[in-house]
């Protein structure tokens, strides 16, 4: 898609293209970037929040700590430099690597790439919880559809850029800003606010983004 309008990031972000990896992997390789060891996550009871979703003071609070820690620039930032690195099919690695890096910052667990076809890597990795909740898991496509025609049609404008990643009206326009590198970086910004915010969860959460 073309464009994605800002908003604060939320963790209910990336979606599944469905077919998950397509090949065993034909090469691999593990992301060095340091071992960390989780705190316990508390419980969703712990931190306040009623059973059945219901709103109480306790559920207030936790917002207002996550509004007061959310760095709305820097989320935008990752999902604008998304959408720079081309992932046109056949060209995934170009993201993967951002990515990557991305979720090395975070200090995933077993993060690691591989190759499910010959140079167009999958990449993955894990935060680990304390194992008294669900397993979480955001899947996302790194490759985009093609770009034919779209320089023609923006030419002379802030859009003309298919990679771009300009804001216009407040929205980020470029290819695949909506399907879907806005749900892939903003299940990232979920955790990094999460983390700023110093909240810990009760279950895993794993990331894989596959081409």
């Amino acid at each position: 898609s073309r464009r994605s309008r800002l908003q604060r990031p939320r963790s209910s972000g990336s979606a599944c293209r469905g077919y998950g990896y397509r090949s065993q992997p034909v090469a691999q390789h593990v992301v060095r970037c340091g071992d960390t060891e989780c705190q316990p996550f508390p419980s969703a009871r712990r931190n306040g929040l009623a059973p059945g979703g219901r709103t109480n003071t306790a559920e207030n609070d936790l917002f207002a700590r996550l509004r007061a820690a959310l760095d709305r620039d820097a989320a935008i930032d990752l999902f604008r430099g998304a959408i720079r690195h081309d992932s046109i099919t056949g060209n995934e690695a170009n993201v993967a690597a951002y990515l990557a890096e991305a979720m090395c910052t975070l200090n995933l667990s077993a993060l690691q790439t591989a190759d499910f076809l010959p140079g167009r890597p999958n990449v993955w990795g894990k935060r680990v919880g304390a194992g008294r909740g669900p397993h979480l898991l955001f899947i996302g496509h790194t490759d985009v559809v093609h770009v034919d025609g779209w320089r023609e049609n923006w030419a002379g404008t802030e859009r003309e850029d298919p990679f771009g990643a300009a804001i216009v009206d407040g929205a980020v326009w470029g290819r695949g800003a909506g399907d879907l590198k806005a749900g892939i970086t903003s299940s990232l910004a979920a955790l990094a606010l999460l983390d700023a915010a110093g909240i810990k969860l009760a279950g895993d959460v794993s990331f894989a983004f596959v081409g």
